[in-house]
């Protein structure tokens, strides 16, 4: 039976299979190929239920680690971006999705923008203000991060990275 045009029951199991194939591959280090395993993975869903919500996040999120691992900040930032989108779709269709993947992808999407900020101010003629904004959107991410985990250390001393860039470039 389908339930979207090219999606059919087994889909869910099949992404789910793909992920795990995409997990083996960042296990062994291969992480452009995790990449787009997952990001593969992902698209094969529709999110119209809550299970397929939860693949998806969980998929785009480990996308965002395994681009932050290949050094890719704009891929990273993505795929980051797309789980929460797709979490907040979720949630407004009555789905519940773990806060704790949200929150990753909050981090991650924090740790591509400073990665792009520090790529961006060791460029050649960087522009000071796309160094400006990369850090404003970390500092907005790691803020949430904070509200969810106020102890988490590994966003504190993100926060404080970003804040040591932010001196050098003003």
């Amino acid at each position: 039976m389908k339930i979207v045009e090219g999606v059919t029951d087994d889909t869910l199991e099949v992404a789910k299979g793909v992920k795990v194939e995409a997990t083996g591959l960042f296990k062994a280090s291969k992480f452009d190929e995790a990449a787009g395993a997952f990001v593969r993975a992902a698209k094969m869903l529709s999110g119209d239920k809550d299970e397929e919500v939860s693949v998806i996040c969980s998929c785009f999120s480990n996308a965002a680690m395994c681009y932050l691992r290949c050094k890719d900040g704009e891929a990273a930032e993505g795929a980051a971006r797309e789980c929460i989108i797709a979490s907040e779709k979720g949630a407004s269709a009555g789905f519940v999705v773990q806060a704790s993947l949200v929150t990753k992808a909050r981090f991650r999407r924090a740790q591509a923008a400073i990665m792009l900020a520090e790529a961006e101010r060791g460029r050649e003629g960087g522009d000071g203000l796309r160094v400006a904004t990369h850090l404003d959107n970390a500092q907005r991410e790691l803020a949430l991060v904070l509200r969810e985990e106020p102890t988490n250390e590994q966003a504190l001393e993100l926060a404080a990275r970003g804040l040591e860039i932010s001196k050098r470039v003003a």
